[in-house]
């Protein structure tokens, strides 16, 4: 029935499971089941019991309030074999002192996992990975190895980056390299794959991956997502892609920036993602804007500013798919700047408009 509580207290204290009608119940708060976004003690197991209680009771909203929430290993929204609808949001003041901030203390998973969405939400926060001193330089940004990003922002494995968000992490076998450590009973059920995703107003700041979808190597859905209104910056790369089937994927006044690539498909996963559509927003201070081969559909950039940009990127083997820039703004950087030789190609790049 209801609850009558302030969202900050303590409610919950005994173990085991708690039910909730949700026709009286609408919101959960972690606070109720003992979080403390204090910037000290670990929230983790809270925040995954809220998540799981929200799922398992058929409530539609996890609510966390201001505070800085220190998470020890990544929150998975997942319903057993069946897809899962919750959202989870903060305050909107995220980026703030008071705002909602969620801390991962570890490298190796991510922030937020979301495995089977049908009309999941994140919004309203801000996500901070490992590295919050490291700021690179426009040199760092177009020199940096893989060892070198992740020795400042943790792990970037094939099948299982770090990231701010993973849709789809898991499939029904572990990868090459063992998957995300600590969730290895994942790879033994049977997932439903997610559509209808939406992440809106979220900061992701320094993680090999800022959104990734399908990492496993599991071409099945991960599609329908729609990004609206985010900054990802400090990253290796802002948006990743590692299955054929994540399509109808949108950047809507999304800004990428301080990366090696905002947008990447021959990294992660399967290695042959389609690129999402862009309108609006920024993509600057990188290294390219876009890697992409193979990857089965055209690619839209409508109405967007770039500039710090050493170069577009790459776009090959996309069966003639063509690459569309409308109404695009693109500034590059110059050797004065960086203190490095321009780029010897703007764009590797086959069927281009």
């Amino acid at each position: 029935n209801a609850v009558a509580a302030e969202p900050k207290h303590f409610v919950f204290r005994g173990a085991g499971d708690y039910d909730f009608n949700s026709k009286s119940v609408s919101v959960l708060y972690p606070y109720w089941f003992g979080a403390l976004g204090n910037n000290s003690t670990d929230d983790y197991q809270e925040i995954q019991k809220t998540v799981d209680c929200a799922i398992r009771n058929k409530i539609g909203v996890v609510k966390l309030l201001s505070g800085y929430h220190l998470i020890s290993k990544g929150i998975l929204i997942r319903n057993g074999v069946n897809t899962v609808t919750l959202t989870i949001e903060g305050n909107t003041d995220y980026d703030a002192d008071y705002g909602t901030n969620i801390v991962s203390t570890d490298s190796t998973n991510f922030v937020i996992g979301i495995q089977g969405s049908r009309s999941c939400m994140v919004r309203n926060m801000y996500l901070r990975g490992k590295g919050s001193s490291y700021n690179p330089t426009p040199a760092q940004i177009i020199q940096n190895t893989r060892a070198q990003w992740r020795a400042q922002w943790g792990r970037d494995d094939r099948y299982s980056p770090f990231s701010g968000i993973v849709i789809d992490p898991f499939k029904t076998t572990a990868p090459t390299g063992g998957g995300y450590p600590g969730f290895s009973d994942q790879y033994s059920n049977t997932h439903a794959t997610s559509s209808a995703v939406i992440i809106e107003n979220v900061v992701i700041r320094y993680f090999p991956v800022g959104i990734m979808i399908s990492p496993s190597g599991n071409n099945n859905n991960g599609a329908e997502v729609t990004i609206r209104s985010c900054t990802i910056d400090r990253c290796e790369y802002g948006f990743a892609g590692g299955s054929t089937q994540s399509r109808d994927v949108d950047l809507v006044n999304t800004n990428i920036s301080t990366v090696a690539a905002c947008m990447d498909g021959v990294t992660f996963g399967g290695q042959a993602a389609p690129m999402p559509i862009v309108i609006g927003g920024q993509l600057s201070a990188c290294k390219d804007i876009l890697r992409y081969s193979a990857a089965r559909g055209d690619g839209k950039i409508v109405g967007t500013y770039s500039e710090s940009v050493y170069r577009i990127g790459k776009w090959t083997s996309n069966s003639g798919a063509p690459l569309n820039f409308n109404n695009c703004e693109i500034n590059f950087i110059t050797s004065a700047e960086t203190g490095l030789p321009d780029a010897a190609s703007v764009l590797d790049a086959a069927g281009c408009t």
